[in-house]
């Protein structure tokens, strides 16, 4: 949630240019996949597509390993809960927190968090220690973490690339995220086959590539990511008023309501079956965790194309693509 004081900017279409010389000039027309020739942000997505891998490697794992353990449907809806609950209800706060502080400094953050908290459950996975309660726990801090961190990601994606690549940025940073669970699982299920019987080391070594993956963020943003310094119009609000400010914001503007509104319903009605994978893996079709994988892996096939699509079209009339992807 990037903050709204100041007048509206006008829109991409008619965003002019300043020349060396001051002289306005059009904006030039969006590039296929233009945002990947800025330094920065090709850094950044590359990273975030391998540990967007690592994290639906660990997604795959962990829902495996539960119903392992308890053998109850009940049990993956209550992991499925805890992952939902604060990424229901702590996106706006990140939001409004990445705009008062540095967004990379808070990116570290959240990474540095993400590795030791991962290694946490490594290490208790490995020794075979590992209870449900501990699998709910850490689920949980690694959804807090991640409204933080993708809220931030999300207001980052401006400052690094320009407005003529934004649509192209946007739609890669999707892909970085949904299109990695075509490789990401696939990669999970091959690896607990392979363990075979000794679960709980199959599963630990899932975790720890995936704490290994979160370096591939962590690495670019300390060392070779810079962004140019953010000014804030005006004297500084406080958090409570800025958290406000966003919601007042997006209250009045219809559009964005519908769209909040039909994510949430697609989100929870109709991509909720993924959490029950497992059960139809084991108990319906009778297959290995090798199989599980590719089962998690098939939806990532359909976001990768349409994600790639958006991003070598550059532009596209927005309100239809949406309507027609809808129906």
């Amino acid at each position: 949630m990037t903050s709204l004081r100041g007048t509206q900017a006008p829109p991409a279409t008619a965003v002019p240019a300043v020349t060396g010389s001051g002289v306005s000039a059009a904006a030039p027309p969006p590039r296929r996949f233009g945002a990947l020739r800025h330094r920065s942000f090709a850094l950044l997505w590359v990273g975030l597509l391998l540990s967007n891998s690592g994290t639906w490697m660990q997604s795959t794992a962990q829902g495996y390993l539960v119903y392992e353990l308890t053998s109850s449907p009940l049990a993956l809806g209550l992991l499925s809960l805890s992952f939902a609950l604060p990424m229901l209800l702590l996106p706006p706060l990140g939001g409004v927190l990445a705009d008062r502080v540095d967004r990379l400094a808070l990116m570290k953050v959240a990474n540095t968090f993400w590795i030791a908290q991962t290694l946490i459950l490594v290490a208790l996975t490995w020794t075979g220690r590992i209870e449900f309660w501990h699998i709910l726990a850490l689920s949980f801090l690694s959804a807090v973490l991640l409204a933080v961190d993708n809220s931030t990601r999300q207001a980052l994606i401006p400052d690094l690339v320009p407005r003529a690549d934004l649509m192209s940025a946007i739609s890669l940073n999707s892909v970085a995220f949904t299109g990695a669970s075509l490789l990401g699982p696939a990669v999970a299920g091959q690896i607990l086959a392979a363990f075979g019987q000794a679960l709980y080391q199959g599963a630990a070594a899932v975790f720890f590539l995936n704490a290994l993956s979160y370096l591939a963020v962590l690495l670019p943003v300390l060392f070779w990511i810079r962004v140019p310094p953010r000014r804030r119009e005006g004297p500084p609000a406080s958090f409570g008023a800025d958290l406000l400010e966003g919601l007042r914001y997006v209250a009045s503007r219809r559009p964005l309501v519908l769209l909040l509104l039909l994510t949430e319903v697609t989100s929870v009605f109709g991509r909720s079956f993924g959490q029950l994978m497992p059960v139809f893996a084991r108990d319906v079709l009778r297959v290995g965790p090798d199989r599980l994988g590719l089962m998690y892996s098939a939806p990532g096939a359909g976001t990768l194309v349409g994600g790639f699509m958006l991003a070598a079209l550059g532009s596209l009339p927005r309100r239809r693509l949406v309507t027609g992807a809808t129906v």
